[in-house]
Order: structure tokens, then C-alpha cells, then sequence
């Protein structure tokens, strides 16, 4: 059975409503929204509203505990919605619905991780959508009025979703890093940590989150666990799965996360980016001819 979509929605003067559900999107999440402006009583007047841009806002979720904090995920970005590739402001006259504007933000598999274990420990994770916006109240007439808006789209998202996110995330990620979809998560999982920490320039724990994500591969290729990684190496280039020389990289690999693993012979403050930038690469490449 799928599960339902996510989808709140926010009522303000009996008849202007805002509409947002929440999704998987691409590597993040989507928020569609949407506008309606339900007509009143038959004896009443119902005004117009439109809806000014920009529209923008953020997502975050929530960690529990004492005193709750609340961790902004990313900027909500708007995808334009018209044929013309411009933003336009909407008038929505009574009865009439607004066009959907889509909202995306990106998520990092870091920050889903720890949305997962929040979900896992509670049962759901919240996830703010915040929007900011003007609306002109009755608009078109003397009485027209300028109101600022800010919405707040409290999500509860269920370990169940969350994880089915995760699941498209991952086989996105790999896709995007040219990777086989057969590489297990918790390998691939590995390989984005030694990946993200390259990118804020902490080369040490990018060779050593490399080398751990060569072992837990080798290890579901059937080397036998608790083995040496120079032994697990030498024990599927004999059974055929890592060719000679890729067995020889997968040792060079294997050198440089030691160097992390074993403080006292420490050569970490000798890696480089090009050390880590050459290690991301070799492990690329060891996981693309395993999972082939």
C-alpha cells in the first residue's frame, strides 16, 4: 500500500485558504502550493485576494528533546510555474483556485540520516515548511489592504516515509556519481560521508570514511568479516572479483585510512586534497567494478 500523501492546509478570514503538500523531490523535497478563494455566504461579498511576489521561505525540522531545537534544512527555492518563465502576481477572484507553484529545496544525506533517526526513536519527524509572502486583501477596491504572511506547515513525517525518501535519494545519489544502483546504502552512505567531508576540505576523515566504505563493500562481496582489509583484498582478488591492479589501488586505499585508524603512526597532516581527491576516485572506481 503507497503512502498517503503529505498535505496540510491553512484557513484565513473563512474563505482565503493556502494549500501545501510535501514530497520527495528529485535530491531534496518539493512543496506544492496552491491558493483558494472560497466564496462566502450567498448574502455576503467575498473580496478578492492576490497574492504578491517573491514567495519565498525555508524548511527545517525539529530535534526533540528538553528544549527543542529547530535546524533550518535548506532555502525553499521556487520553480516558476508559467509558460513564460516569469513570476506573476495572483489575483484569485472568489470561487477561482490559484495556478500551483512548486518549491524545492535540496537535502543531504547527512541531514536525511538524522531526520531517519529522529523518525526511527519517535515514531515521525516534524518538518517546518515556512513561507513569507504579501497578499492585497480585497483587492481592486478602496478597501484594499496590504497584509503580510508567514504560514507555518507543520509536517509529521513517519519513519515509514522517511525512510522511502531515503531509499530515492540514495538511488539518485548514485546515479548522479555515476555509481552502479546495486551499491548497498550503508557502503554508499560511507562513500557520501568521505565525499561531503572532501567538500569542506577535511581531507583526513574523507581517506578514512573512504577506506570504510572499501571494507563494508568487500565485506558484502563475501571477504570474511573481522579480517584484515589487506587480507579481505587479497581474498576477492582470489576468487576473481578485483582484478590485479585494482587490488593494487584498493591497497592504496587501504594505506591511507590505516593512517587515521592507527594514531601512533598518525601520516594523516601528510594528506592532501589531490591524496583525498586520488582516494574518492580509486574507490569510485573499486565500487563500479564490484557492483557492476
Amino acid at each position: 500500500m503507497q503512502n498517503p500523501l503529505l498535505s496540510l492546509e491553512l484557513i484565513y478570514w473563512n474563505h482565503f485558504t493556502i494549500y501545501c503538500q510535501l514530497d520527495a523531490m528529485g535530491r531534496g523535497l518539493g512543496a506544492t502550493v496552491y491558493f483558494r478563494n472560497d466564496p462566502l455566504s450567498p448574502s455576503t461579498t467575498t473580496p478578492s485576494v492576490e497574492v504578491w511576489y517573491p514567495i519565498v521561505g525555508y524548511l527545517e525540522y525539529i530535534e526533540q528533546g528538553p528544549q527543542p531545537k529547530r535546524i533550518p534544512i535548506n532555502q525553499v527555492y521556487e520553480v516558476e510555474d508559467n509558460s513564460q518563465g516569469q513570476a506573476l502576481d495572483l489575483k484569485i477572484d472568489p470561487g477561482k483556485l490559484s495556478s500551483t507553484i512548486i518549491f524545492y529545496t535540496n537535502v543531504t544525506l547527512t541531514q536525511a540520516e538524522s531526520m531517519r533517526a529522529l523518525a526511527d526513536k519517535l515514531g515521525t519527524v516534524t518538518l517546518n515548511v515556512h513561507l513569507y509572502f504579501s497578499v492585497l486583501y480585497d483587492a481592486g477596491t478602496i478597501k484594499q489592504k496590504t497584509y503580510a504572511f508567514n504560514p507555518v506547515f507543520p509536517f509529521n513525517v513517519t519513519k515509514v516515509k522517511m525512510r522511502d525518501w531515503i531509499a530515492q535519494w540514495t538511488s539518485l545519489y548514485a546515479r548522479s556519481e555515476d555509481l552502479p544502483a546495486s551499491v548497498p546504502k550503508n557502503v554508499l552512505d560511507d562513500y557520501v560521508e568521505a565525499m561531503s567531508s572532501f567538500n569542506i576540505n577535511n581531507f583526513k576523515a574523507s581517506s578514512v570514511m573512504a577506506r570504510r566504505a572499501l571494507q563494508q563493500a568487500l565485506e558484502d562481496k563475501g571477504a570474511t568479516k573481522g579480517s584484515a582489509l589487506a587480507a579481505q583484498i587479497e581474498e576477492l582478488k582470489g576468487k576473481g572479483l578485483l582484478s590485479d591492479a585494482t587490488a593494487n589501488l584498493a591497497h592504496g586505499v587501504r594505506q591511507f585510512g590505516n593512517f587515521g585508524a592507527h594514531p601512533n603512526d598518525d601520516l594523516l597532516a601528510q594528506v592532501t586534497s589531490a591524496d583525498a581527491s586520488l582516494v574518492l576516485n580509486i574507490t569510485k572506481k573499486i565500487l563500479k567494478e564490484l557492483y557492476k
